[in-house]
């Protein structure tokens, strides 16, 4: 009972399924094409496979070329109808189709998950991100979603224990046969691996249009006085941008400043500015200067909502003096 018992627990556990991850298609135009390369988000998504689905097996890039090119096809024949034709002559149980385009603003990647034995769509994703960067983010999610199913099914149970067999009769005496000539050492063919773990490279902000104009509102909170102030805007703001303009009150006067950027997100970004003033309007030499915290809301692909929170301290001919000042206003770009 106890051999039998240690066969069935030293049984190995059946394989898990096959998967075929077919290269993406890019909808992509123009210089976009050029940026995006549909063959680095396939082996993204062969990597984070394997690693959201234990057991699993997918299969190479090269493994799908050599099977494809006994048939007579390429990678690239095998688009649109024939994608889970080209699963089932691949062997694989399960095939991951894909797309690339510009939707917007965004960049998404359309992700399909079917089953080849008898064409079912299991799920489907999309990885979504407004630079190139921030697309590559959310692939892991996006490949979480789309492997549930998969995850979901039961686990492979080990193979069952040969039923023991009966006690083999006695040996029989043979003549000894020669031994046979020792046969040289051959190396299996080691197939190439899919990278297991690629470096992401580290996140890019949103970039803005190279041109664009402040208009806003300022109240000095000392005062109270309010007054108004427009500026051109000149950089992307990756890091930093320049601005020039001039206030017309409460402080009339030439500005001229440099935000440098120390954070950002999806639809936001923080920068410092610091900032030389020429006062009073039109002025002559540099009379005064701050330091600005200034936070931009994208509202649209060519819009920004500002607000700067700044201190500004002026020469006069009474004296020197300082003034907390609250900017709000529109930053349109080109």
């Amino acid at each position: 009972m106890l051999p039998l018992l240690f066969l069935v627990a030293a049984a190995p556990a059946r394989p898990g399924p096959l998967m075929a991850v077919l290269e993406f298609r890019s909808k992509l135009k123009g210089e976009l094409q050029q940026e995006v390369d549909p063959g680095y988000l396939t082996d993204v998504v062969r990597s984070a496979a394997l690693k959201q689905v234990p057991g699993l097996r997918v299969m190479t890039r090269e493994n799908m070329l050599v099977l494809l090119e006994g048939s007579g096809k390429t990678l690239a024949d095998c688009e649109g109808a024939c994608e889970v034709d080209t699963g089932r002559m691949l062997g694989a149980d399960l095939v991951i189709t894909g797309e690339v385009l510009r939707f917007g603003s965004s960049f998404k990647l359309n992700l399909r998950l079917h089953e080849t034995r008898d064409g079912r769509l299991l799920s489907g994703s999309q990885a979504s991100g407004r630079t190139i960067d921030e697309l590559d983010q959310s692939l892991h999610g996006a490949v979480a979603d789309l492997l549930a199913p998969v995850r979901d099914m039961p686990a492979p149970q080990p193979a069952p224990a040969p039923a023991p067999a009966m006690k083999p009769p006695p040996p029989v005496m043979e003549k000894p046969r020669p031994a046979p000539a020792p046969m040289a050492k051959v190396e299996p063919p080691s197939a190439p691996a899919i990278a297991a773990s690629l470096e992401p490279e580290p996140e890019a902000a949103p970039s803005r249009g190279a041109f664009g104009v402040f208009i806003g509102g300022v109240v000095d909170a000392a005062g109270p006085a309010a007054g108004s102030q427009v500026s051109l805007v000149f950089g992307r703001g990756e890091p930093w941008k320049f601005l020039i303009g001039a206030a017309i009150s409460p402080h009339p006067g030439a500005r001229a400043s440099i935000a440098a950027r120390v954070a950002y997100g999806n639809a936001w970004d923080l920068a410092l500015e610091p900032r030389l003033l020429v006062a009073p309007f039109p002025g002559g030499g540099v009379q005064g200067g701050g330091l600005g915290l200034r936070l931009g809301i994208h509202a649209g692909s060519h819009l920004d909502v500002v607000g700067d929170v700044a201190g500004e301290g002026y020469h006069t001919p009474t004296g020197a003096t300082f003034a907390p000042l609250l900017t709000v206003g529109l930053e349109p770009h080109l």
